[in-house]
């Protein structure tokens, strides 16, 4: 009798009256063969012994690198916990968002990055979700580290070609997280003190039918600020913390209640000039349903919260700029099975988009700062569902998926007429409308399919085509973005954005099972795409279509990936060549002669490559390699005087580039925690991120010299080799 578990951890068999053997198995696990002689129906428990130490897993693991590669869905990518603990981070902390960087298609435009792009899009393209509820800013300190404490993590899938229709929204990818929801057999904890973050988790059965998870985390960063040589870094601080909590409740052996919490703030000073605080709240609950043996559901609601303040703390301007959005988000969803070769699942998803007005008030008594806010309209997401998984043979498969997507603007809003049609100027507003009602404002149809058929054991063939709509935009002034970047719905002069891609590749395993290689070709093409007009005003702008302009876009990209497993030595590398143009197609406005042009993530070239040596069961070392060629960025090429002013006269938009960018990190991990199966186990990680010690260019600034002229600089916010220490336990 095979069979596998559902996400909570529990397996449904149908078994006949009299003797059945049930053999239970599981990586690191004894194997249990059990004989049961059943007169009626039962609920069983089967406790699960971890195996004995030290044994070779070399088999096992090659056939997990043969199924990824060959099995998996094209551009869908499970990443492995075990291999996102091996890279080393500048936190010394389990990084989940940078550590994406390691597979083809991801990559962040500079060290801090409120984000990742995926495949040409922008960091506002990504829908990320944990247990279901939507987080608009998953980092901390700036993008320096991840806000998802890795322990209570229990998957981790990226969506970045194919895109199951029960998602949406978002153009360019799903990273869907889950967390643990407790132990139901007994307690136990994790925890670790590093050099500047400090963690603990706990998880078990509180009685026979509930068990919890809880976890938290907090840094101590700022202290590392203090050492440092530069006074303005020295007088700055970044602090943060998060915490988890959730429980699984167990009404019957058919019916779980799953219930989850997080929250996430970050406070960040610079010289005593000017701060950013933020923070991520998301609540859930979820009702997972085993109707039968081939009929499950799932109805979930959570609700999210993202809050930004932007702070001046030099005089005599001292203000807050706060900002932010909340979404209720329910989903239901139910997935059958026909038969062993077709499956459907189909359902309904609506969220109710929520936005804070955007605020600036004075922050101290004596600046003259004046309060004053501006809204913007509220929107809902309504979209129907529906995927079909067709196994036409042993080697070939397909899915299809069609969604729905309705977007609806609500609440009271102010509306302004302009004179001339796809002209907006402030000047020349011919009425101003004040609106109380639900309106929608677009429906599109979005097809999706994937196909996958296996030439043989070794070599599997893969395509698909995905069509998405957002309704969402994020406002970037500037080429690196932060936790303040302004939020915009779509409305009556911003239409939402479409995108469709087409994607083929295939996936190849060797002979020996050492190696596995993947590769994808794909091409993205959008419409709709929001461009800023030059030098935009996009704080506290009740105007804000003024200063949007709307266009065309595509990417196009090649990339290519080796996983290998031989002995003790694992690891992977990832070659990634893209390009990503836009273009405005307003005529009413000029930039870069209205002719496609690099976008702000234009990175053609990165290459990645993680190693890992386990010496034995203790000792393992591991090196993380980056190459990426710098972002584009726009400067200025002369100087002109006007009235004894030295003014500087730019370039076209993102004609130039940053230098490029090279980082080596290398770790050393000392593991004892399977020296037994009880008590407190340690392990300790050494690593030292940037160990070359390179000045990457986070940017290019120009001000005036002693000698009158115009010179540039570049910012390099890590200049130096960062080491870290951190103690791990388990008990």
């Amino acid at each position: 009798m095979n069979g596998v578990t559902d996400a909570t951890g529990s397996i449904h068999f149908e078994l006949p009256t009299g003797i059945s053997l049930i053999n239970t198995n599981y990586i690191g696990y004894q194997n249990n063969v059990l004989e049961f002689e059943l007169y009626e129906d039962a609920v069983f428990k089967i406790p699960m012994k971890k195996s004995a130490l030290l044994l070779e897993e070399v088999e096992i693991s090659a056939q997990k690198l043969v199924q990824n590669k060959l099995e998996k869905t094209i551009g869908v990518e499970s990443i492995e916990m075990k291999k996102i603990e091996s890279i080393t981070q500048a936190l010394g902390e389990v990084d989940i968002i940078k550590s994406l960087e390691i597979l083809p298609g991801v990559k962040s435009t500079a060290e801090v990055s409120s984000g990742f792009n995926v495949r040409g899009g922008n960091i506002d393209e990504n829908m990320v979700i944990l247990n279901d509820a939507v987080v608009f800013n998953p980092t901390h300190v700036l993008g320096f580290t991840s806000a998802f404490n890795a322990d209570v993590i229990q998957s981790v899938t990226l969506s970045k070609a194919y895109i199951d229709a029960q998602y949406g929204g978002w153009n360019s990818s799903v990273l869907d997280i889950k967390t643990h929801f407790g132990n139901d057999d007994q307690w136990k904890g994790t925890g670790s003190v590093g050099t500047a973050i400090g963690k603990l988790t706990i998880n078990g059965p509180v009685t026979k039918n509930i068990s919890i998870m809880a976890s938290v985390r907090k840094s101590y960063s700022s202290w590392l600020l203090k050492q440092a040589y530069n006074k303005e870094i020295s007088n700055s601080t970044a602090d943060f913390y998060d915490y988890n909590l959730s429980i699984k409740y167990k009404l019957n052996k058919n019916h779980f209640i799953l219930s989850d919490h997080f929250r996430s703030g970050d406070v960040f000073n610079y010289n005593k000039e000017f701060g950013y605080n933020w923070s991520n709240t998301t609540a859930g609950i979820s009702l997972v349903s085993t109707w039968n043996n081939k009929l499950n559901s799932k109805l979930n609601v959570s609700w999210s919260r993202f809050r930004s303040t932007q702070s001046s703390y030099t005089p005599p301007r001292l203000f807050d700029l706060d900002s932010g959005i909340d979404v209720l988000k329910g989903s239901l969803q139910f997935n059958y099975s026909l038969s062993i070769p077709l499956s459907i699942k189909s359902g309904l998803n609506i969220m109710f988009f929520d936005f804070s007005p955007e605020k600036i008030s004075s922050s101290e008594p004596n600046s003259i700062t004046q309060t004053t806010s501006v809204f913007k309209n509220d929107n809902i997401q309504l979209a129907p569902f529906l995927t079909m998984g067709w196994e036409v043979s042993s080697r070939f498969k397909v899915e299809t998926g069609l969604r729905y997507s309705q977007y609806y603007r609500s609440g009271t809003r102010t509306e302004f007429e302009y004179l001339f049609e796809n002209k907006y100027v402030v000047n020349e507003i011919s009425d101003t409308l004040q609106i109380a009602n639900t309106e929608k404002l677009a429906g599109f149809v979005e097809p999706r399919i994937n196909v996958h058929y296996k030439i043989s054991e070794r070599v599997a063939l893969k395509s698909a085509y995905t069509r998405t709509s957002q309704n969402l935009h994020l406002l970037v002034n500037g080429n690196t973005t932060l936790p303040s970047d302004v939020w915009v719905p779509s409305g009556k002069y911003i239409k939402p954005r479409l995108a469709q891609q087409i994607s083929a590749g295939f996936g190849y395993a060797s002979k020996n099972q050492i190696f596995a290689v993947s590769s994808d070709i794909y091409y993205k093409l959008y419409e709709n795409n929001v461009i800023l007009k030059n030098f935009p005003d996009i704080i506290q702008n009740e105007h804000i279509e003024t200063e949007i302009l709307q266009g065309r876009a595509y990417s196009y990209g090649f990339e290519f990936a080796v996983d290998i497993q031989k002995g003790n030595l694992t690891g992977n590398i990832a070659y990634t060549y893209a390009r990503t143009f836009q273009k405005n197609t307003n005529s009413n406005y000029d930039v870069n002669s209205n002719v496609f042009f690099a976008a702000d993530n234009d990175i053609p070239h990165q290459l990645n490559i993680l190693l890992n040596y386990r010496n034995n069961s203790i000792l393992s070392f591991n090196c993380n390699f980056i190459f990426k060629n710098g972002r584009p960025v726009t400067l200025p090429e002369s100087t002109v005087i006007i009235d004894d002013f030295l003014i500087p006269v730019y370039s076209d938009r993102n004609v130039f580039r940053l230098p490029d960018y090279l980082r080596l990190d290398i770790g050393c991990n000392f593991d004892f925690r399977k020296v037994r199966n009880t008590g407190v186990r340690h392990s300790f990680s050494v690593g030292v991120y940037n160990l070359l010690g390179r000045k990457n260019a986070l940017n290019i600034f120009y001000r005036k010299s002693e000698n009158g002229n115009i010179e540039g600089y570049k910012i390099s916010l890590i200049g130096a080799a960062i080491p870290s220490l951190s103690w791990n336990f388990v008990f």
